[in-house]
């Protein structure tokens, strides 16, 4: 903010109105600890690793545990699985918009909610015709997030959603 007030100060000419955006912009947002700011990029990567294997004809699940263990990785594990055997492949994006972080049953464990909205996205065959019908729209999700005692990295252990957003 101060490289930006700077310009102002030296001029001869009628000072400008300083806009009231960049003067409110510390608004009375909340505060994130470290752990909720780690599990909201975790989801957030999770949400973008998807995309990227689900994009891809032939994708390498593996990448999945850098980002995922547990009920999470065996879903989309196995809905790769599923899609390669029948030759689909995801064209376009989610888009996940976190709501809330709340602590999870310990305190190396997050829940993050959210709604994940899905209508940039479609799931077609090889020709790029539509194969599958998904439920579209904007849904409910909540990510589970754990942290490893080992290697202290978090990662998405669990996946539950539903109804609209």
């Amino acid at each position: 903010m101060a490289a930006a007030l700077a310009g102002c100060t030296g001029s001869t000419s009628a000072p400008s109105p300083t806009p009231t955006a960049v003067v409110s912009s510390a608004s009375p947002t909340p505060t994130l600890s470290e752990g909720q700011k780690a599990a909201n990029d975790t989801v957030i990567k999770y949400r973008a690793l998807i995309d990227e294997l689900r994009a891809q004809y032939k994708p390498d699940i593996s990448q999945l545990l850098t980002v995922s263990r547990g009920a999470a990785y065996d879903k989309w594990g196995y809905t790769l699985q599923e899609d390669f055997v029948n030759g689909y492949h995801q064209t376009g994006v989610a888009v996940v918009n976190i709501t809330s972080t709340d602590p999870g049953t310990s305190a190396k464990q997050w829940v993050v909610s959210g709604c994940l909205d899905v209508t940039r996205l479609d799931i077609v065959d090889k020709n790029g015709n539509m194969a599958m019908t998904h439920p579209g729209g904007i849904n409910r999700v909540a990510y589970t997030v754990d942290q490893d005692a080992t290697s202290l990295k978090w990662y998405v252990t669990n996946e539950t959603g539903g109804g609209a957003c």
